[in-house]
Formats: C-alpha cells, structure tokens, sequence
C-alpha cells in the first residue's frame, strides 16, 4: 500500500487508512449483492421496455403508411 499511494501521487501520510473507514470494507462487501441484485433487475426492465417500444413503434409506423 505504501508503493501504491506513492505511485498515485497521494502523500504516503495519507496511505494510512483510519479504523473507521477499514470498518466500512465489510459494509461495502455486503452491499456488492444487492447492488448487483439491482443492476440486473434495471437492465430487465429496460430490455423489455426497449421490446415493446419497439413493437409499439412497429405498429404505428405500420398505421401511418
């Protein structure tokens, strides 16, 4: 970690993290399924959105002819 924060010009004082914030780690990782979770289920919707916009916009482009 010392390496690291000296290549990404961060000061190596700051390389250092607080108890606090090692704590939010396993918040984070417990957060990763559902925000997948969520990910997935925007993506669906979006998909069959897309489909029957596309059917809806097949239909009235079929009418206007």
């Amino acid at each position: 970690m010392f390496y690291l924060a000296g290549a990404h010009h961060v000061p190596r004082r700051y390389a250092a993290y607080p108890e606090e914030l090692a704590q939010g780690i396993l918040d984070a990782r417990l957060s990763l399924p559902f925000i997948a979770l969520l990910s997935i289920g925007i993506l669906l919707y979006l998909v069959e959105v897309g489909k029957r916009w596309a059917v809806a916009f097949a239909t009235v482009g079929a009418r206007s002819s």
